[in-house]
């Protein structure tokens, strides 16, 4: 009987030499001390191969003293205490990342091969003013995605910095703002975009007003152009130099341009019996 307590005092000896825990000891100053620590032991849902570093008190490691019969640490009745210098220290295991081809540790991974989300591009889009522009808006029945050409300030942009709960930009109040140059530019995607037939050129809408029946939406939308500066305008043919120049802002009933109209002469015509003074 005694034989068979030694032979198994033994073996526990030599499998606690292999494991390293007869030359890992408390220290003196440990809660218990000089005592062997136990590995693995888990603590907190980790499970620990060596001694890692003492939550609460800095430069200092520590290990557990009793486990119970599935490794954990028995906690509440201080077994436990500080690794002497001779222990070995607990090292995280590598993570595995199935989707790559090689096995990464987290904290040296290859931003190459990390998710990295797009930056936001209205995030920094914001007025001359300083208020934060509303994207996308729509407005007049356009759904604008980016800052379209101001219609006042020649060069400059605008966007909403308002909309309402179904993304229409609040009118009549003042909620809008001149672009800064690093918003992004609308691209208008509401109708069908062709390049101008022969002889015609996409020009502002009001210098082909003149070429296009008043009234005739249907054909005024079939020419509808895209300019260089990403605004909406009219296929037309050159306009003859004889109507002067165009009008920007104003048009005349029947589409010609105010400055085109010849100015008003007085003439009498001669009836018998009767004069007649026409306005011409």
């Amino acid at each position: 009987m005694c034989s068979t307590y030694f032979e198994l005092l033994i073996l526990l000896s030599i499998a606690l030499v292999v494991n390293g825990q007869l030359k890992c000891l408390t220290s003196s100053d440990s809660k218990d001390p000089r005592q062997p620590c136990i590995f693995p032991f888990k603590f907190k849902g980790t499970k620990y191969n060596g001694c890692p570093p003492d939550p609460e008190v800095a430069g200092r490691r520590w290990c557990s003293t009793a486990v119970d019969n599935r490794g954990n640490h028995i906690t509440g009745g201080g077994k436990f205490g500080f690794c002497e210098e001779s222990c070995p220290h607990h090292k995280e295991a590598k993570r595995k990342y199935p989707s790559l081809s090689q096995n990464y540790d987290e904290n040296s991974i290859s931003t190459r091969n990390v998710f990295v989300p797009k930056e936001d591009p209205y995030a920094k889009c914001k007025t001359k003013g300083g208020e934060q522009c509303q994207f996308p808006f729509h407005h007049e029945g356009v759904l604008y995605t980016g800052c379209p050409p101001d219609p006042v300030e020649t060069g400059e942009r605008w966007c909403s910095t308002k909309v309402d709960k179904k993304g229409n930009h609040i009118t009549g109040k003042g909620f809008y703002g001149l672009c800064k140059s690093n918003c992004p530019i609308h691209k208008p995607t509401s109708f069908s975009v062709s390049k101008c037939g022969s002889g015609k050129t996409c020009r502002p809408t009001v210098q082909c007003s003149a070429q296009i029946p008043a009234g005739d939406t249907k054909n005024l939308k079939n020419s509808m152009c895209q300019m260089e500066d990403g605004s909406t305008g009219t296929c037309c043919k050159d306009v003859p130099k004889s109507w002067g120049p165009m009008a920007d802002k104003v048009v005349q009933r029947g589409g010609i341009a105010a400055s085109s109209v010849p100015e008003r002469r007085t003439i009498t015509i001669n009836i018998p019996n009767n004069k007649k003074i026409v306005n011409v």
